[in-house]
């Protein structure tokens, strides 16, 4: 994953819960657009 200097939360501090909620975000639209099949 990449280092806390990746912002997050613009205006917020960045807390775990935050991350893993961007970073699961992050996926669903990565695997949106791989192909299936």
């Amino acid at each position: 994953l990449l280092g806390d200097d990746v912002p997050i939360i613009p205006g917020n501090r960045y807390s775990p819960r935050a991350v893993r909620i961007s970073w699961l975000m992050l996926w669903i639209n990565v695997l949106a657009f791989l192909p299936f099949g």
